[in-house]
């Protein structure tokens, strides 16, 4: 899968042919090079953070639907990914700094494929709208399947029964809210991987207690596995954070 359909990426930098992002950086992009060379560790995640927002202006969605794409959007700002891909795909290495933020330039453009098109002419391509009015990218199709998943897990009463604590953007809300309230002024410190993703031990292994009436959700349940793994898969295919 390419993400590459307006947007050309070469070893450090990514050349946008068609963004709002040309208007801030020229048309070399955002480099990553320079996102490491030039900035602190919480400025790079600054400087990305804003990019998203300004890229998510453009998502011509149902109001709750838009905000669901910025609470994930926010979520993976703290998400801990060398965690999440040593558990779902037992990759001991991790990536560095330099690695993430190639991998998170990468996602600004795969995020910028998804949501912005030309609204008509070539000449008139400072006018952005929803790409699914024009023919729907592989980038849209992805991602309106992430947030069609997410919303699947917000107040399942089958993941709930099971009682394997399955997080969902509510509770990544949730966090960030016990943590703003707790340390006023600072960042929101990245999850603990080990904590918030024990549901994947979980379900990658049917308990042998577990009673013939659950075995239907407990399948069910093993189905975000699936997906999540899935998605990892995805992120070390194509180089993304998502």
């Amino acid at each position: 899968m390419s993400s590459r359909v307006q947007a050309s990426v070469y070893k450090n930098f990514i050349v946008y042919s068609r963004s709002p992002i040309v208007s801030l950086y020229g048309p070399q992009g955002l480099d990553s090079q320079v996102l490491c060379r030039d900035f602190s560790k919480r400025d790079r995640r600054l400087v990305l953070y804003r990019n998203f927002v300004r890229l998510l202006r453009f998502v011509k969605r149902p109001k709750f639907l838009r905000g669901e794409s910025f609470d994930y959007l926010k979520f993976r700002f703290i998400d801990d990914y060398n965690y999440r891909r040593n558990k779902l795909l037992g990759i001991d290495s991790s990536l560095d700094e330099r690695e993430l933020m190639s991998r998170a330039v990468n996602t600004l453009n795969f995020v910028n494929n998804a949501f912005c098109a030309p609204k008509s002419a070539p000449e008139l391509n400072e006018n952005f709208e929803l790409r699914g009015r024009v023919g729907r990218s592989q980038e849209y199709l992805v991602l309106d399947s992430i947030m069609q998943y997410e919303a699947s897990k917000l107040g399942s009463r089958v993941v709930e029964g099971l009682k394997i604590g399955v997080k969902s953007l509510k509770d990544a809300n949730e966090y960030r809210i016990t943590c703003k309230n707790l340390n006023i002024g600072k960042p929101v410190p990245q999850i603990q991987g080990e904590k918030w993703y024990s549901y994947i031990g979980m379900l990658q292994e049917m308990p042998s207690s577990i009673s013939s009436k659950k075995i239907a959700a407990f399948d069910f349940a093993k189905s975000i596995l699936t997906f999540e793994k899935n998605l990892v898969l995805l992120n070390e295919d194509c180089k993304l954070l998502l």
